[in-house]
């Protein structure tokens, strides 16, 4: 499946983006809420860069297979 992307007909393009985007935010702060409490304030701002590093790629790997690059639109 790689390479290929899907679509998924009567979603608009704009609504999808925006209902992923949502999605990850959320995410990332119910995530980063959790973690905050186990790491101390010298180590956590680098926990906090490695986890939005690695959700947003996340997030820019869905959009992608479902949607096609719409970075370089």
């Amino acid at each position: 499946m790689r390479d290929q992307v899907i679509f998924i007909k009567g979603i608009d393009v704009d609504t999808m983006i925006h209902i992923i985007e949502t999605s990850n935010k959320r995410m990332q702060a119910i995530l980063l809420s959790f973690l905050e409490q186990y790491f101390d304030d010298a180590t956590f701002p680098d926990v906090r860069k490695k986890v939005l590093d690695t959700t947003n790629d996340y997030t820019r790997n869905v959009v992608r297979t479902l949607i096609g690059d719409v970075e370089s639109v």
